[in-house]
């Protein structure tokens, strides 16, 4: 595993919004700098009051590097100790309509076991297939992960799955007074098997129903299934008091190599044939607000003359020429998952000018991380001011 997290860029205070994520990403989004790239028309956007502290920190399942995903403690951390921009929190429904807070439809083995009394065949079920009771107490979810030694800080015997709306609310227990703290709630969809998944209406229909309950509102909807993210605003009726006071719900599109090609079913319809193959038309095209790709162009992949040949170190997919491209169409770009200090250091490179000074304009909006207090540390180091923690009321 790469040592910790630091990590990028992104555009100044008062430039709209950042997201979240976390994927791997496709095709022909990495093409090289010196070949002319698809003309990219620029999309009005609904403008976004975002937080001040741009670029954006984004705790990866609430900071996963030092805690169970998406449980109390770890989300804790991220957000009072850290102090985190966004925290990403991945959702999947229940045969109840309940939004619970876990990144994958089944309940894993390797990270759950059964509670005492619980069914003993709940754990390796889909989520969609048990109701309110088993998931939430017939199952124990405090198996560490090796891949982050570090997780046993923030890790609690008898950990269990939390609703969405649970984590919101504490959300809300946090001062807001610039409302700089988000959270991106990633839709765990799967327009393939839809037998064992809820719909994308059902998926929106439950997380207004959560942040209407949490009274809190500050949040960005994403989704590697670009079926559910246009159904977001009218979901949300932004632009009328069913929320009072919200005027948006950003929406960001995941993606990866084994989502992004012709056919595939987790591109909403899209006809790649008439954006060229190229992602940043394609999702200008599907009406979203950011991106968030792999910040290393995924393999196997096109090797376009210049890029590194296949079996060697990959090369980035968020190159300038990436950024400039997107940031014109007005979108935001939010590369993840990116857990390795050489990574974070080869990605920041694009944010150097001539003068090898760290020009944040011309940088990612944010980076999707599972440590992200070494991305916010770094990027104190290079200069850029970094925002008081935040506390509870």
């Amino acid at each position: 595993m790469g040592i910790l997290q630091k990590i990028a860029c992104g555009r100044r205070a008062g430039q709209a919004f950042a997201v979240v994520a976390a994927a791997s990403l496709a095709l022909s989004a990495c093409q090289d700098d010196k070949k002319a790239p698809p003309t990219t028309t620029e999309a009005p956007k609904i403008p976004v009051h975002w937080s001040p502290d741009l670029p954006a920190v984004i705790a990866y399942q609430g900071g996963v590097g030092y805690g169970l995903e998406e449980s109390e403690p770890t989300v804790r951390n991220a957000i009072q100790n850290v102090g985190v921009s966004v925290v990403h929190i991945p959702v999947v429904l229940d045969n109840n309509g309940t939004a619970i807070a876990w990144s994958s439809t089944k309940i894993s083995e390797s990270k759950c076991s059964p509670a005492e009394g619980g069914p003993p065949d709940a754990v390796g079920s889909y989520v969609y297939n048990l109701n309110d009771e088993t998931v939430l107490q017939g199952v124990v979810c405090d198996k560490t992960n090796p891949a982050y030694p570090n997780q046993s800080q923030n890790a609690e015997p008898g950990t269990k799955l939390r609703k969405l709306v649970d984590l919101l609310k504490l959300g809300a227990t946090f001062d807001k007074a610039v409302e700089r703290l988000w959270f991106d709630i990633e839709l765990i969809t799967d327009p393939v098997d839809k037998k064992n998944t809820a719909t994308p209406e059902q998926y929106v229909s439950a997380v207004v129903k959560a942040v209407k309950e949490a009274r809190f509102d500050n949040v960005i909807i994403s989704s590697y299934d670009w079926r559910t993210l246009p159904l977001v605003h009218k979901g949300f009726k932004v632009g009328t008091e069913e929320i009072p006071g919200l005027t948006t719900v950003p929406t960001l599109a995941l993606v990866r190599a084994d989502t992004f090609y012709p056919g595939s079913p987790w591109i909403n319809g899209l006809n790649l044939d008439e954006v060229h193959g190229d992602l940043i038309e394609a999702v200008t095209k599907l009406g979203v607000d950011g991106v968030a790709p792999d910040f290393l162009a995924s393999q196997p992949l096109p090797q376009p003359e210049g890029q590194t040949p296949p079996g060697q170190k990959k090369p980035l997919l968020v190159t300038k020429q990436f950024l400039e491209r997107a940031h014109k169409a007005g979108l935001k770009v939010f590369p993840q998952v990116v857990n390795d200090l050489n990574d974070m250091d080869q990605q920041l490179k694009v944010c150097q000018g001539t003068d090898n000074q760290l020009h944040l304009d011309q940088c990612v909006d944010g980076i999707i991380t599972a440590f992200p207090d070494v991305f916010d540390n770094e990027l104190g180091t290079l200069g850029a001011n970094r925002p008081a923690k935040l506390s509870p009321r």
